[in-house]
């Protein structure tokens, strides 16, 4: 039933009952306070009466007034004057001279007060009084008591009154609070309004348009935004998507029409030597395309998730060493300096890392290649030089795109598929390091991988440099 109704009129509904409960506990309190007030106002008026009518009988003889000049009854206020048998001297009015105020089963101390309370006075209906009695001496060693009878609650016309304001009251500052309260959040959820209809306009993630965000640094604002930066963010995703799709076709299409080419020729009269020629050619495309995708796996496999499964605590200068071991296999002029190193990672991306990184050195180096690896005061940082030309600083940050070759001279199988940088890129980012190229002081080419230490290796010991001879050339 409340999924049905709407955001607006539950905060009212539910604001509105939350001050009418707070409002009916504030005036259960207020007329409990002003309960005990009227009966502490009850009894310094009743006390202080009678100590007034004490003083005025202990001056007169014989005692005839009842009420004293400076008392002014009301017919709300009783006051009696009894000797000691009890008898009524005197009193406010006819009833109170007929029937006493209230009984006490002991008779008032002389100079001190007992109170009781009483539901009526002698011929009224009003609500209950508090009744304050002393006893005075005066003369000849006669005593008289002096009655004062106070009301301590309204009666049923003040009470009535009373009600009829406060309810009054409380109904128009609840229409008013309700009014005032659909207006304010009338005003706050419009733009949530408008910019849900503005998404539900919204039918393709190309489309450029964006919701109207408030110019405001509240929740209805910071929401906004980041619907906005959220559409930019999708809107980007599908244009990259785009072009990875097309750039993966272009990339795939060249070795597949190789390939078939060469099944092509290899199915009709050829001599031996030319069939030899055009397999090896198959195959090395075979190769390329093997390569390709391995790299666009690579690359979908980095794009579905940023956690790093099956991390644990690797030297870093052993797989170093290991793919130098594998470059000079392949008969790369490659020489390194590598000192202990130990980083938290997964072996297989790690290890992905400096061969892409290797195969870019020798594949753009014109003799050599030199490798480093040491640990800085708060990272691991690997440097992988070739002395072929260095990145232009335009293009230092767009080598690391996907599919971005800047030798486009070259062959492609001499340039690569361009995305080998784009996978180092998203390997040592999911590891929270960084790679950049630069140059080299010497002018070589340079590309420079920092990747977080081991924790144990906050703060590592420099260990002497492995030499050419440990490393078996």
């Amino acid at each position: 039933m409340l999924d049905r109704v709407g955001v607006r009129s539950r905060v009212v509904t539910v604001s509105v009952a939350i001050v009418a409960v707070v409002i009916a506990i504030l005036s259960v309190v207020l007329w409990r306070a002003v309960s005990s007030a009227m009966t502490a106002a009850a009894y310094e008026s009743a006390v202080g009466t009678a100590a007034s009518i004490s003083r005025d009988l202990q001056r007169r003889e014989p005692p005839t007034q009842v009420v004293p000049p400076d008392v002014q009854a009301y017919s709300r206020r009783a006051q009696q004057v009894l000797d000691a048998d009890g008898k009524i001297l005197a009193g406010s009015s006819e009833a109170t001279r007929r029937e006493p105020l209230a009984t006490f089963t002991d008779a008032p101390p002389i100079g001190d007060y007992v109170t009781r309370e009483v539901e009526a006075l002698p011929g009224t209906t009003g609500p209950a009084s508090l009744v304050a009695a002393t006893r005075v001496k005066v003369d000849e060693g006669r005593t008289l008591t002096v009655v004062v009878a106070e009301p301590m609650r309204l009666d049923t016309g003040a009470r009535q009154r009373l009600g009829a304001v406060g309810v009054l009251t409380i109904g128009g500052a609840m229409l008013i609070l309700f009014l005032i309260l659909r207006f304010a959040v009338r005003s706050a959820l419009d733009p949530v309004e408008r910019m849900r209809a503005d998404l539900e306009a919204i039918t393709s993630s190309r489309e450029t348009r964006t919701v109207p965000a408030p110019r405001r640094d509240d929740e209805i604002g910071r929401l906004g935004r980041a619907i906005n930066a959220l559409l930019l963010r999708l809107r980007r995703s599908d244009h990259e998507r785009a072009a990875f799709v097309s750039d993966a076709g272009h990339e795939l299409r060249s070795p597949l029409t190789t390939i078939g080419l060469s099944v092509e020729q290899l199915s009709g009269e050829l001599s031996p030597e030319r069939r030899a020629v055009v397999g090896a050619r198959a195959q090395g495309e075979v190769a390329r395309l093997k390569a390709l995708v391995d790299d666009l796996l690579a690359l979908a496999k980095s794009d579905e998730s940023a956690e790093l499964v099956g991390a644990q605590e690797l030297d870093l200068d052993d797989i170093v060493l290991g793919e130098v071991s594998l470059a000079r296999m392949k008969g790369g002029e490659v020489s390194a300096s590598l000192a202990p190193v130990r980083i938290v990672g997964v072996e297989d991306q790690v290890r992905r890392v400096v061969r892409n990184l290797v195969d870019n050195a020798l594949r753009h180096t014109k003799r050599a290649v030199r490798i480093e690896a040491l640990a800085e005061s708060d990272a691991a940082v690997v440097t992988v030089d070739n002395d072929g030309a260095p990145v232009p600083p335009a293009d230092r940050e767009r080598i690391f795109d996907r599919f971005v070759r800047l030798d486009e001279a070259r062959d492609r199988d001499r340039g690569g598929s361009g995305l080998g940088l784009a996978i180092v890129r998203e390997l040592v980012a999911r590891h929270g390091g960084t790679v950049e190229a630069t140059e080299a002081p010497d002018g070589w080419c340079r590309f420079v991988v920092r990747l977080p230490l081991a924790p144990e290796d906050g703060h590592p010991v420099p260990e002497p440099s492995l030499d050419d001879e440990l490393l078996g050339r």
